[in-house]
């Protein structure tokens, strides 16, 4: 089935004076039932994290910033320390299967100020 054919069968495009025009009130109606909109964090996101996986990193420095800092809040715990490999352990889950190099990963999160690392430890910065 065409786009086109699916957009006329949801009432979003209609044919009238012999051509087609765009519903807008049916466009924003089923805008309203789709659900909440995502916020800006949510949206920024989306694209990047995919299954509970980081499929790649943002270019853009401030969508870099949410994404890396949602990854190390859902992986770190606010006043724990961690080893190398504990750090390694925990990144490398975001990274499996993907392109994302999780020794990458964790030189932007310590270059970001969101971990600290001394003496092979690394504690998790509260932002």
């Amino acid at each position: 089935m065409s786009a086109l054919r699916r957009l006329q069968d949801h009432g979003v495009v209609v044919s009238e004076a012999g051509g087609l025009q765009v519903a807008y009130g049916r466009l924003e109606r089923l805008a309203e039932e789709t659900g909440p909109e995502l916020d800006d964090d949510e949206h920024a996101l989306s694209p990047f994290i995919r299954g509970g996986k980081l499929t790649s990193v943002p270019a853009q420095w401030g969508r870099r910033e949410i994404v890396l800092q949602y990854v190390v809040e859902q992986s770190f715990e606010p006043g724990v320390e961690y080893d190398e490999r504990a750090v390694n352990e925990r990144l490398r889950a975001w990274c499996d299967g993907g392109e994302v190099d999780h020794v990458a990963i964790r030189r932007y999160v310590i270059d970001m100020g969101m971990m600290s690392r001394a003496d092979g430890r690394y504690r998790m910065e509260m932002r």
